[in-house]
Order: structure tokens, then sequence, then C-alpha cells
């Protein structure tokens, strides 16, 4: 899916993720966009809601764009029901004010310079992605701290450097109302997190409010919470965020804490 079209849905993530329903939007669906696969993966009888909806999302973000898969995605929520199809103008309302002239949902006609300017855009992406892919450096990351004893991984517990904590200072906005928070604290940080912190982000009274509270407590605890914060989003699907704040400085810093070890 094109990167823009995916931020549109990465903007509204995390209601998404709660309040989509996940089979009925798949069903939904134009026939063939997704696998018969994909589909029963989805479907599996013990999945909740919430890992059926980051399967669904992470399944469209891997197709083609000339499979049109956000397009496919926003008349499946029209078509589900009156809350869902209120999502989908959510949607379209993102990718609107983010579009470039032309690009609009629905508008075929580009002028001819605007298609020269976006191919050396893309380009150019091509070439920092070359440069530096995210996705695939947290991976490594993670691979080697889950190769750790339980020993030396302790000793990751100290304190974040200031490039670490610009990093998530820096993407806090953006990341905001696109993480899911809840998981998170339920299956990978509440161990790393003071019980006082975590009081405050569930007592938070909105998700982009609660998420920087959530910032502030990882920038005071250890690299060692970072490492879990990353394994949490890789673990609920969200390795698409990474691009977010994972710079090749970031990942550079984070991965000599390693060797200090």
């Amino acid at each position: 899916m094109d990167k823009l079209k995916q931020k549109a849905i990465e903007h509204h993530y995390a209601d998404l993720v709660q309040s989509m329903d996940p089979l009925s939007v798949m069903d939904h669906l134009r026939a063939g966009l997704l696998s018969l696969e994909e589909r029963e993966t989805i479907r599996e009888a013990l999945r909740a809601r919430r890992e059926r909806n980051r399967e669904l999302i992470a399944f469209l973000f891997r197709k083609r764009e000339e499979l049109k898969p956000f397009e496919c995605f926003v008349k499946a929520l029209e078509k589900t029901d009156d809350n869902h199809e209120a999502m989908a103008k959510h949607i379209l309302r993102t990718y609107g004010s983010n579009a470039q002239p032309g690009e609009e949902f629905g508008n075929p006609t580009m002028n001819q310079n605007h298609i020269t300017q976006q191919s050396h855009n893309a380009g150019a992406s091509a070439q920092r992605a070359k440069e530096h892919d995210a996705a695939l450096e947290i991976d490594k990351i993670i691979n080697k701290f889950e190769q750790l004893s339980r020993e030396k991984a302790s000793k990751l517990k100290r304190p974040l450097t200031d490039i670490l904590k610009n990093g998530l200072n820096d993407s806090r906005v953006k990341m905001s109302t696109r993480v899911d928070l809840e998981d998170l604290l339920n299956k990978h940080t509440s161990s790393v997190l003071t019980d006082s912190a975590i009081e405050k982000i569930r007592s938070a009274s909105h998700t982009s409010d609660a998420f920087y509270v959530f910032c502030e407590a990882l920038e005071r605890s250890s690299i060692y919470a970072l490492i879990m914060f990353l394994i949490g989003l890789k673990s609920n699907k969200q390795e698409h965020l990474f691009h977010l704040f994972c710079t090749e400085e970031f990942c550079n810093d984070l991965l000599s804490a390693f060797d200090r070890i």
C-alpha cells in the first residue's frame, strides 16, 4: 500500500484496533484481495478482536498498490454499518489533508508535472529506504537482545542516552494516536515501568495524553524498557511505526549499548 495511504490509516490505528469488527469488514472486501490463507489467519477462533484487527491491517499494508487495498478497505468500512462508515470518513479526511494535488481519493487525474515529481520523490524515498531500513535494523536489535543471557540483559537496565530520548520525543505527536497502548501495557511493558507510572497512564483522559505519559515514563526508565517497547510494537504487528523514530542514529546508538555489556 502507498505510504501516504498507510499513514492515513495509522493516524486512526488505535481506534480501528479497538472498535472495528474485523470479520464484517473482511466480508465486505473485494474478493481476491486477501488470500484464503490470510482470511483463515484472521478468522482463527481463539483470536481476540484486537488481534484480528491488527492482522487485517498488517495484511492490507503489505498489498501491492495496484490492488487498491486502501480504496477497498475504505469501501468495506462504508458498507459495514454507520459506525464503520464514520471511521472511513475520518480516514479519508486525514488522507485528503495529506495528499498532494491530484492524489485525492477517487481522483484518477494528475498532470504530467506532478507525475514526474512523484516519480522523483519515489526514487528518493527508495534510495533512503535502501540506505536505512528501520524495521530491519530494529529486528536485528531485537534478535540480538533475545540471544542475551538474563544476566547480560539485566545490564541494559540503565538510563537512555540523549539520542534515544530525543528519538522518542520527536515522534510523540505522530505516534500518540497510532500505538495500541493497552496491549503494550498489559503484555510487554508492565514489568519494566513503575506501578505509579502505569496508574498515571491508565488514568489519562485521552489516548494521546496517555501516550505522552507513557513516553515520559519510558524516558525515565531504561534501555531495557525501550527494547521491551520495541518488542511490543513488533508483536502487535506495528513494525510500520519504527520509521517514525528509529533513525539511523537512533539504531546505531541503541546497538552500541550491547557493546557496553
